[in-house]
């Protein structure tokens, strides 16, 4: 039997929101704002860079 919290937290992500907006996982800007952080790697830099990687014969 599961816990209460585990399914309280698998469930914390749903909303009402639309499903066409970006869901709130992929959004930094609050960890921008509060600690000036910048990604090295953008979503399509990182996604080249892996399929790169997998063409280049290593494990996925």
């Amino acid at each position: 039997m599961q816990s209460r919290n585990a399914i309280q937290y698998r469930n914390a992500h749903r909303s009402s929101r639309p499903s066409r907006e970006a869901p709130e996982v992929l959004d930094i800007s609050r960890l921008k704002a509060d600690t000036g952080y910048q990604a090295e790697y953008d979503t399509e830099r990182a996604v080249g860079d892996y399929i790169a990687w997998l063409r280049a014969g290593n494990p996925n």
